[in-house]
């Protein structure tokens, strides 16, 4: 059976990121350009469960639809996810509004400190054990990819059911070597191991994940801290390496979006 998705959609204002002082404007991002995005996604024949805001999910799946895969689609909206999670948004509020925050960042333009609602990332696992629970997904193994993970055409397998024999580990993708670097010095320099947008692991394990990286963000926080999920990941990684796999990716001429290229069992089509 082919891996299912889940994938998350939220407005958290990218689209206006770039209003802000001293922000780059290629860290905006509107509804359209993720729309597209995920449109592209939708051609996989694979389940995909969505969670979204309610006035999202009738383009969502709409765009699903229109390709025949309604029945392999699964939409749960949250019109309340921040209330939902409050606790855990108030504690990135504070951490970022701290006077010393800031101090030693050296790219404070990154919306990793200055945007709380970047919690979502962090959810990543929440929303996968969600489905699982609800009884959402049937395929034995389970892969988050971002909403706006398919940016390009070329990003997705052929043929377009994606499936590949990961082992029974979570599967991560790391774009540099994994060393003991000082997490300080890491979330200060926003360095990046492992890519948040494609993680893969059988159902079982998925909530090994989500337990691993709550107490990683409790430790953050707890030290004044707060980093989005990608150090998240690599601290979930630290604590217990024997739950993982990890895939290198040459990003400097693959690029970061290899999932569904590399990782597909099935040959290509032949012309």
């Amino acid at each position: 059976m082919a891996i299912g998705i889940v994938t998350a959609f939220f407005d958290i204002g990218r689209e206006d990121w770039a209003k802000r002082p001293n922000t780059p404007a290629w860290l905006a991002r509107g509804t359209e350009d993720y729309f597209a995005c995920f449109e592209r996604m939708c051609r996989l024949e694979n389940e995909i469960v969505v969670f979204t805001q309610s006035r999202f999910a009738e383009r969502v799946a709409a765009a699903r639809a229109k390709l025949g895969f309604s029945n392999e689609t699964r939409i749960v909206c949250k019109d309340n996810l921040f209330e939902e999670y409050g606790a855990d948004l108030r504690k990135i509020t504070r951490v970022m509004n701290m006077p010393g925050f800031l101090t030693g960042v050296t790219h404070p333009h990154c919306p990793e400190y200055w945007e709380p609602r970047l919690l979502i990332n962090y959810l990543k696992s929440f929303f996968a054990c969600e489905a699982i629970a609800r009884g959402l997904v049937t395929s034995e193994f389970l892969a988050w990819v971002d909403f706006g993970y398919c940016r390009e055409e070329n990003v997705l397998p052929n043929p377009l059911k994606w499936d590949y024999p990961f082992s029974n580990k979570i599967h991560l993708f790391n774009i540099q070597k994994l060393d003991s670097q000082n997490l300080v010095w890491i979330i200060k320099t926003n360095k990046v191991y492992f890519t948040g947008g494609a993680i893969v692991a059988p159902r079982n394990q998925w909530g090994d994940l989500k337990r691993l990286m709550q107490n990683a963000f409790d430790m953050l926080i707890s030290y004044d801290l707060i980093d989005d999920d990608q150090t998240l990941l690599l601290m979930a990684y630290r604590n217990a390496p024997s739950l993982f796999e990890a895939h290198f990716v040459d990003a400097a001429n693959t690029g970061w979006f290899v999932l569904f290229k590399d990782y597909n069992l099935s040959p290509p089509h032949q012309a």
